[in-house]
């Protein structure tokens, strides 16, 4: 940051505004977990959704990628904390797509995707599993039995 920011600005630059530090800590996040998934090499991968209310009772999504390397080990790489404004099947689709974009994943690379079996996300007509299936047919529904571990 140093280098690359404040050497090249004034001296009262200080980058103290809420808005900046959380504009550059995206960033970072962003960039860090770009990396990592370029470091991967995974050309197909699976991901575990999970949806949940934090402290404050907003709701989020936690989307966890697991994929195969080069070396056949098994890798599961957190993808990211996402704040949904509703737990609509469509809200969440466009939330997952949102976050592919972002890490420049594509669902077309998706070979499953597991989560509960909460009736908005596995609903066989109008569910996020229909919805995802209906972009990729060949993908498998795994359920998740994150509640029961």
């Amino acid at each position: 940051m140093k280098d690359v920011i404040l050497d090249k600005f004034p001296d009262n630059l200080k980058i103290i505004a809420y808005n900046i530090q959380k504009d550059i800590v995206c960033a970072a996040i962003i960039e860090t977990t770009n990396i990592i998934l370029n470091d991967l090499g995974c050309e197909f991968f699976v991901i575990l959704i999970d949806v949940s209310r934090d402290v404050l009772v907003k709701k989020k999504m936690v989307v966890v990628q697991r994929c195969v390397d080069v070396k056949g080990c098994v890798i599961e790489c957190f993808i990211g904390i996402v704040h949904i404004k509703n737990t609509i099947a469509l809200s969440l689709k466009e939330t997952i797509e949102a976050l592919f974009s972002k890490h420049r994943l594509t669902i077309s690379h998706l070979l499953g995707h597991g989560y509960d079996g909460a009736s908005n996300i596995q609903a066989e007509f109008h569910g996020l599993k229909a919805l995802i299936m209906k972009d990729n047919p060949s993908t498998y529904y795994i359920h998740c039995f994150f509640h029961q571990l």
